[in-house]
């Protein structure tokens, strides 16, 4: 399975707490181990109008690991037949171990981000 997760920076160490605005995104390998770094062209963009998707369907990716999304973007992600899970944890390596050990959820409706500013109240699992 290839996997996405939103990292802070080119290094990807820490995750970004928010999968459309991440400036990269960690694309890793579960069968072979290589892993990679892009840059997020779409991180600049109107709350709701996230399409990242293009950025990390050509990389051949099943499945995205994220903090924080929106519901546009879940929807986008599952129609295009990628998997969207949560995680609390804040560093890739962590992530990872996860990964090998099947530890995650997916996200329910109305516990996504409805504003990129005001996440008080909305059912965000994050703030910026």
């Amino acid at each position: 399975m290839r996997l996405c997760i939103p990292t802070l920076n080119f290094e990807a160490v820490k995750i970004s707490k928010h999968f459309g605005s991440a400036p990269y995104f960690f694309i890793y390998d579960t069968e072979t181990g290589t892993s990679e770094v892009i840059t997020n062209s779409n991180k600049n963009h109107e709350h709701n109008m996230c399409n990242p998707v293009g950025s990390i369907t050509e990389k051949n990716v099943n499945a995205v690991v994220c903090y924080g999304i929106g519901e546009g973007a879940i929807r986008n992600l599952e129609y295009n037949n990628i998997k969207v899970y949560k995680t609390d944890k804040n560093l890739i390596s962590d992530i990872l171990n996860d990964v090998k050990e099947n530890k995650f959820s997916t996200f329910e409706y109305g516990h996504t981000c409805s504003s990129h500013n005001k996440h008080v109240g909305s059912g965000c699992s994050h703030s910026h």
